[in-house]
């Protein structure tokens, strides 16, 4: 009586074992899948951490070239401060000028010293954009 079964019985059998094959090398294809998009987020962190690192570096050097020109401004602003109360003084002291007639040469000097001297305080620095 089982020998009438058993071709149904070795279809049954062979159909599970293939039903256990099929999942066990989906089950690894999955895996290697899972593999593969691990590899890739972590090749992406890695360039995001170099990015973030470059742009770190960036604010830091402009942190220091703030700080540096801020360093400049205060060293030129109390030396400019100075000589541009001298030359308002002077400037005050002057008689007008009447509407047809030039600058004095005390006038033009006292404007050209002033001149000069925010052209050095400038070029002690960078360059103006």
């Amino acid at each position: 009586m089982i020998e009438r079964f058993l071709p149904m019985i070795q279809i049954v059998g062979i159909a599970i074992v293939g039903a256990i094959v099929f999942g066990t090398g989906w089950t690894v294809r999955g895996w290697k899948a899972d593999a593969a998009i691990n590899a890739m987020r972590a090749e992406h962190a890695e360039k995001e951490t170099d990015r973030a690192q470059k742009a770190l570096t960036n604010i830091e050097q402009a942190i220091e070239t703030i700080n540096a020109a801020a360093k400049r401004y205060g060293t030129v602003q109390s030396t400019l401060s100075a000589e541009i109360a001298d030359l308002k003084k002077e400037l005050q002291n002057e008689a007008p000028l009447p509407v047809d007639c030039v600058p004095s040469a005390g006038r033009v000097r006292g404007l050209n010293a002033a001149i000069d001297a925010a052209n050095k305080a400038s070029s002690a620095g960078h360059a103006p954009r």
